[in-house]
C-alpha cells in the first residue's frame, strides 16, 4: 500500500507540473543565488513578499497532492468493501437457501440411528431433592408463610416463528401446541407427591365461556390446546400439570412479535414487563450475526414510552444491524439481570461450518455476549408432527437425539467441551432448574425468621390462653370487670377533661369543624332550614378535636350561630292584640306587659330548636368517647403499659394477671358502653330541661323592665296610644337584644356547669354503681363462663398439639436436604 501511495504521488506530482509549464501566465519571476536586491530593482521588503509568495503556493501544491492520493486509497478501500461485502452477501444468501432446504427435510431416520449418550431423564436433580422441596413448601403452607415462597415466572418472548413454543415443549418434555400462539400460554407446574403419574388439566377459559376445569391425558392435551388457540384473545390459556419431580413453576409462552400484529407485541412486553419474571428471549439462529433481524412492531413502542429507548432500535430494518434482540432485552430489562437468549435451529447453521475455528468464531461472535445464551436444536415439523399423541417418553428421545446429533458434528470440529454448557436443549434445562433451584433456595432465610417469629406467637397465645383460664371463676371476673370498668372511666374522664392520649392513630379520632357537622348535619331554623352564620369566629374550626376540647368549641359555635341568626321577626297587629287580650294596651304597664309577652315567646320559638341541636351535638360528642377509649386500652395492652398499671392485677399472690381479651367478651363491653351512653342521655336531658327553663319566664322581663326609671319616665310622658303598633314593635325589639344576649350566656353557662362538668365529676361513679348492682348469675352470663372455659381448652389442646410439633427443627431439616 506505501508503494502504491508513492506512485500515485509521482503521478500525480508530474501531472501538476505539466499543466503548470503550459499555464498562459507568465511565470513569477524566480530568485537564485546570485540574483541581489540591485541586480533585480527590488527592496528587500518585495523580496521578502516574493519568498512568501513561493513557499505558499509550494505548500498549497504539496496538500493537492496528498488530497489527490487521500481520496484514490478511500476509494480503493470502499470498492474492496463493496467487494468483500458482496462476496459476504453471496454466501450468506448460499447457507440460508441450503438452511431452508435443510429444515424442509424429514430427518426422523436420521434421528432414530442416534442413541444419546446421557440420561433423557427430565428430572434434573434425584428423588430426595424434590421430597424435601416438598415439605419446605408443606412447612410454608400450613404457617401461612407461602408470601415468601414465591412461585418463580419464566417468560419466552421472541418473534414469530422464532421457535418459543418450540423451546418450551423441550423444556417441559412433551408437546403443546401444533400452530403458532395466537393468546398467551401459561403452563403451571406444581410439585405433587402424590402424583405417581402426571395430571393434566386445562383451565376453564372465560374466552371461550368453558366454565369448568378438563382433566385430559397426554395423548389428547395438544389437541385441546388447538380447540383454546383458534381466536385472538388477552386471555390466557392456563394450563395445570401436576408432576412429583418438578418444582412448583410457571411458563409463560407470548404470541410471537410481529411487525404486522401489534396486539401480539402488547400483550408479550406486558407478559414482560413485572420485575420478578426471569425473561427468555428466543430468536432463530442466523447464518450469521451480521444478518440478524427482528421485527419488532414500532407503533406500539412508541405507545409504550417505557419500552420506547431500547426497542425503537431494535426495531430498525437496517440490514446490518446486529443487536436487536439485545436491544429489545434492554429495553425492558435495562441491566440484563433477569434475562437469558436462546438461539433455535442451531443444527443448520451448524452444517455450516467446516472447522473449528469457523464455530469458535460464530459463538463468540453473538450480539448479547454479556449474558447467559444457549444454543438448541431440535426436529423438523415432520417429526413433530408424529409426536403429537406419542407419550412424554418418546418426545424426551427425540429430543436427546437431536442434541445428540449436534455434539457429534462439533466432535468432528474437534470442539472444545466447555461449548456443551451452551449447546443443546440439555443445558439450557438444566439451567432454568437451577434457576428455579437458586429462587426457592434464597427464600429459605427469610421462611425461617417467619417460621420462628410464628412459633412464638403460638407459644404466646397458649400462655394467654392458660392464663384466661385460671382467671375465669366467679371473683376473680369481678375483680377483672372492675378493673376493666376503672380504666375504661379514667379513660373517658381524661378525655372529657381535656388530654392528648386519645391520639392513638394520630389525629384519626379527632374531627374538624366540617367533619362534626358532616356526621350530625347543619345548624336549622325553627322550619328545618339551614342557618348561615360566620365559623370564622370559631376557635380551633380547622383542628381535629374530640372530648372535652370539642364540646368547649360547641358551645363557642353556639355563640356564633345565636349571634348571627337569632333575630326578631317584625310583629304583625294580630301577635299584639292576641298578648294584649280583652284589656287592650290601656296603660304602660299594659303596654310592658305585652312587649316583654312577646319576646318571650319568639325567644322560646327561635332558641328551643337550637338548644336542642347543641344538645344533639354534645351528646354526639361524649358517645364518640367510647371507641376512643377503646383503642386507648387496646393500644396501651399491645404496648403493656394502661393507666392502672398491670401490676394492679395481681390476685392473692399467685402472680396471675386479672386481665382477658375483652374483645372475645362482647356482651360485657357492650353493656358498659350502654351504661355510660345512658348517663350520657340521662345528664344532657336533664341539662336541657333547664336550659329551656330559661325560656319561660315573662314575668322576669316584666319586673325588669318595670325597675328601670329612665324607661318608665318615657314611657309615661309619651302618652301611648292603642293602636301604636310602632311603639310596641321598638320596646319589643330593645328587649330582645338584651334578652337574646342573657339567654345565650345563662345556656352555655349552663350546659358547661351542668353537662359537661358534672359528667366529669360523676361518671366514675354511676357507672361503678351500675357494675356493684349487677348479680353474679348476670355477670357471670354476659362473661359465658363455663362455655368460654369449655372453648379456651379445646384452643389449649390445639395449641398444645401445634407447639409440641419442632416446626423449626423439620423446616431446617427438610432444608438442609433441598441441596443439589
Amino acid at each position: 500500500m506505501a508503494s502504491w501511495g508513492r506512485k500515485k504521488g509521482a503521478e500525480v506530482a508530474a501531472k501538476l507540473k505539466e499543466e503548470k509549464s503550459q499555464s498562459p501566465v507568465a511565470p513569477r519571476t524566480m530568485l537564485t543565488k546570485g540574483d541581489s536586491v540591485t541586480s533585480l530593482g527590488l527592496t528587500p521588503k518585495q523580496m521578502l513578499e516574493i519568498e512568501e509568495q513561493r513557499q505558499r503556493e509550494e505548500a498549497d501544491l504539496k496538500a493537492q497532492q496528498q488530497a489527490a492520493v487521500e481520496q484514490q486509497r478511500r476509494q480503493h478501500e470502499q470498492q474492496q468493501r463493496d467487494q468483500q461485502q458482496a462476496r459476504d452477501q453471496l454466501e450468506w444468501n448460499s447457507r440460508q437457501a441450503k438452511m431452508r432446504d435443510w429444515q424442509n427435510e424429514d430427518d426422523t431416520a436420521q434421528l432414530s440411528e442416534l442413541s444419546p449418550d446421557a440420561d433423557v431423564s427430565y428430572a434434573p436433580y434425584a428423588p430426595s431433592v424434590y421430597e424435601s422441596y416438598s415439605k419446605l413448601t408443606e412447612f410454608t403452607r400450613g404457617l401461612n408463610t407461602d408470601r415468601s415462597w414465591l412461585v418463580p415466572e419464566i417468560v419466552l418472548v421472541g418473534p414469530e416463528g422464532s421457535g418459543k413454543t418450540a423451546v418450551l415443549e423441550a423444556l417441559l418434555g412433551f408437546t403443546l401446541l401444533s400452530a403458532p400462539n395466537r393468546r398467551p400460554l401459561c403452563v403451571h407446574l406444581v410439585n405433587n407427591m402424590d402424583c405417581e403419574q402426571a395430571r393434566i388439566t386445562v383451565r376453564r377459559d372465560a374466552a371461550l365461556e368453558i366454565s369448568n376445569d378438563v382433566s385430559v391425558g397426554w395423548a389428547a392435551l395438544s389437541s385441546e390446546l388447538d380447540q383454546r388457540n383458534a381466536i385472538d384473545s388477552d386471555e390466557p390459556i392456563v394450563l395445570l400439570i401436576e408432576q412429583r419431580h418438578s418444582f412448583t413453576a410457571t411458563f409463560i409462552d407470548t404470541p410471537g412479535l410481529s411487525a404486522g400484529r401489534p396486539e401480539r407485541d402488547r400483550l408479550a412486553l406486558e407478559q414482560a414487563e413485572p420485575k420478578d419474571r426471569v425473561l427468555l428471549f428466543v430468536d432463530n439462529a442466523p447464518a450469521s450475526w451480521q444478518h440478524e433481524s427482528l421485527s419488532i412492531n414500532s407503533s406500539l413502542l412508541k405507545r409504550q414510552p417505557h419500552l420506547a429507548t431500547g426497542a425503537a432500535a431494535a426495531s430498525s430494518e437496517h440490514p446490518h444491524n446486529t443487536s436487536r434482540l439485545l436491544q429489545l432485552a434492554e429495553s425492558i430489562d435495562a441491566k440484563l439481570v433477569r434475562s437469558l437468549f436462546v438461539y433455535t435451529k442451531f443444527h443448520y447453521v451448524l452444517r455450516n461450518f467446516e472447522n473449528v475455528r469457523e464455530l469458535n468464531s460464530y459463538l463468540s461472535g453473538r450480539p448479547p455476549a454479556k449474558v447467559k445464551t444457549f444454543f438448541t436444536s431440535l426436529f423438523s415439523s415432520a417429526v413433530r408432527s408424529k409426536l403429537a399423541a406419542e407419550p412424554p417418553a418418546a418426545f424426551q428421545m427425540k429430543v436427546a437425539q437431536a442434541s445428540k446429533r449436534d455434539l457429534l458434528i462439533m466432535d468432528k470440529l474437534n470442539y472444545n467441551p466447555k461449548l456443551e454448557n451452551v449447546v443443546g436443549v440439555r443445558a439450557l434445562r438444566k439451567h432454568i432448574a437451577d434457576t428455579i433451584y437458586r429462587r426457592y433456595q434464597d427464600s429459605i432465610p427469610d421462611l425461617l425468621k417467619q417460621i420462628r417469629a410464628l412459633n412464638k406467637d403460638a407459644n404466646d397465645q397458649l400462655d394467654a390462653i392458660r392464663l384466661q383460664i385460671r382467671t375465669l371463676d366467679r371473683h376473680k371476673v369481678r375483680v377483672m370487670a372492675t378493673q376493666y370498668v376503672a380504666e375504661y372511666v379514667q379513660n373517658l374522664v381524661s378525655l372529657m377533661e381535656g388530654s392528648n392520649e386519645g391520639n392513638v392513630h394520630r389525629s384519626a379520632n379527632g374531627q374538624t369543624l366540617d367533619d362534626e357537622a358532616h356526621a350530625t348535619g347543619p345548624w336549622l331554623d325553627a322550619d328545618g332550614r339551614p342557618l348561615a352564620f360566620d365559623a370564622r369566629h370559631v376557635p380551633h374550626a380547622d383542628s381535629k378535636l374530640y372530648g372535652g376540647q370539642q364540646v368547649e368549641r360547641l358551645l363557642a359555635e353556639f355563640r356564633s350561630v345565636a349571634a348571627d341568626t337569632v333575630k326578631l321577626a317584625r310583629l304583625s297587629p294580630d301577635d299584639v292584640a292576641t298578648a294584649a287580650g280583652l284589656s287592650g294596651l290601656k296603660s304602660s304597664s299594659n303596654l310592658v306587659w305585652v312587649a316583654s309577652d312577646l319576646v318571650q315567646q319568639k325567644c322560646t320559638s327561635v332558641f328551643v330548636p337550637l338548644i336542642k341541636q347543641l344538645f344533639r351535638r354534645a351528646v354526639y360528642i361524649c358517645k364518640r368517647l367510647t371507641s376512643i377509649t377503646e383503642s386507648m386500652m387496646n393500644e396501651a395492652k399491645r404496648s403493656g403499659g394502661g393507666k392502672l398499671g398491670r401490676a394492679a392485677g395481681h390476685f392473692g399472690g399467685s402472680g396471675d394477671v386479672l386481665t382477658l381479651p375483652m374483645r372475645d367478651y362482647p356482651q360485657f363491653t357492650w353493656y358498659v358502653k350502654d351504661v355510660f351512653e345512658g348517663f350520657v342521655d340521662a345528664t344532657a336531658e336533664a341539662c336541657l330541661a333547664k336550659c329551656v327553663d330559661e325560656l319561660a319566664c315573662t314575668q322576669l322581663l316584666y319586673w325588669e323592665l318595670r325597675t328601670r326609671k329612665q324607661a318608665a319616665a318615657a314611657f309615661g310622658k309619651s302618652g301611648i296610644s292603642p293602636v301604636q303598633q310602632d311603639t310596641v314593635e321598638a320596646l319589643a325589639a330593645e328587649i330582645f337584644s338584651e334578652h337574646k344576649k342573657r339567654i345565650t350566656d345563662n345556656i352555655l353557662l349552663k350546659v358547661y356547669d351542668s353537662y359537661l362538668v358534672k359528667m366529669q365529676k360523676t361518671v366514675s361513679g354511676a357507672i361503678q354503681r351500675q357494675l356493684s348492682i349487677i348479680p353474679d348469675e348476670e355477670l357471670e352470663r354476659m362473661f359465658d363462663i363455663d362455655s368460654t372455659i369449655a372453648r379456651l381448652k379445646e384452643e389449649e389442646r390445639n395449641l398444645e398439639k401445634i407447639a409440641q410439633v419442632d416446626k423449626e427443627g423439620g423446616f431446617m431439616e427438610a432444608a438442609s436436604k433441598f441441596r443439589i
